[in-house]
């Protein structure tokens, strides 16, 4: 194909076929019978098996995988043999593939008219489908990392460099939320800094390390989410599957309020009451109850010795920690 040195074709378009062509330019004697054969041979990634040729001439035949053997009688200088080239879509993830194409025959028949050689670059249209392996992870407050991992739900990869996926630690999104979730705040609760996960051809589960940030306040158990930011044209999320696309992490609060009661001694004289207070030096983020009872010694409830508190709730806040309780 002189005039046409490059065909480029596309994985998608199914079917659509460019047409290549093979002339006899030179012949030392008489006309040449015998095999026209155009070769695809590998280059810079591509493979034969990504083409089928289809002889023109011959509308009994079919398209198949190079080499394609043209059967030739009597060929004059001048005969061109022609054939369609068209994509075949393997249904994976990979590169822009550029291969050659090349002519050659049987017997005397030679190559060295230039030019020999024809280039087919196919652009891909595959995507390598990936997602959380699943929607939500809990990990204690104590843990220095979390570990959250990203599968390929479908599709396979064939790059000649690792596709970079971010995982990215995120303050959750109450908005759209169908659960409502005490916040995890950054970088109070976690470290919101995006991490890399790298799918490479034969990956087909990645997991990296959340932090995770401890702190001494005593909380109710936080959410945050993860989401994804992806730089590769060759990798893509089910945008039907939200779950697959975002990853919730549950940080189980591990600090305890110590609660104590103040004096230790109380003297009340006998018809009097008196108050104890009953407070924690806890940094609290919400309220806590404590439960007050009493008990006999060796005053008796039986001999109406004092007047019995039986499991009393105190409730005890970030503004509030100290209560003060009658004891009559």
């Amino acid at each position: 194909n002189p005039n046409n040195p490059n065909i480029e074709l596309d994985e998608a378009d199914v079917g659509t076929t460019e047409t290549v062509c093979v002339s006899i330019v030179t012949l030392t004697a008489g006309t040449f019978s015998g095999t026209v054969m155009i070769l695809g041979l590998d280059a810079n990634g591509g493979d034969s098996t990504d083409i089928q040729l289809n002889n023109t001439n011959d509308t009994s035949s079919s398209f198949v995988f190079p080499p394609l053997s043209i059967s030739v009688t009597n060929a004059e200088n001048g005969t061109v043999f022609c054939a369609e080239v068209q994509a075949v879509d393997d249904s994976i993830a990979e590169d822009t593939e550029i291969f050659t194409l090349q002519a050659t025959g049987s017997g005397t028949l030679m190559t060295a008219a230039s030019p020999t050689v024809l280039n087919v670059e196919i652009t891909d249209n595959d995507l390598l489908i990936i997602g959380f392996e699943f929607g939500a992870y809990t990990c204690g407050e104590t843990d220095p990392t979390c570990e959250v991992c990203l599968v390929v739900i479908s599709g396979t990869l064939d790059l000649i460099q690792p596709a970079p996926v971010d995982i990215v630690p995120q303050v959750y999104d109450q908005s759209p939320a169908i659960t409502v979730y005490e916040t995890a705040a950054t970088p109070e609760d976690f470290n919101n800094t995006a991490l890399e996960a790298d799918f490479s051809n034969t990956v087909t589960r990645v997991c990296v390390n959340v932090m995770i940030e401890d702190d001494a306040i005593v909380e109710l158990d936080q959410t945050f989410q993860l989401s994804l930011n992806i730089s590769s044209v060759k990798v893509a999320t089910n945008s039907n599957m939200t779950s697959d696309n975002i990853a919730l992490v549950t940080i189980t609060s591990e600090d305890a309020a110590l609660v104590y009661l103040s004096p230790g001694t109380l003297d009340i004289t006998e018809g009097d009451s008196g108050t104890v207070n009953v407070t924690t030096d806890a940094m609290l983020q919400g309220e806590i109850i404590a439960i007050l009872s009493t008990s006999d010694g060796t005053a008796e409830e039986a001999d109406s010795d004092y007047s019995p508190v039986a499991a009393a709730n105190v409730t005890l806040t970030p503004t509030s920690t100290t209560q003060l309780v009658s004891v009559t």
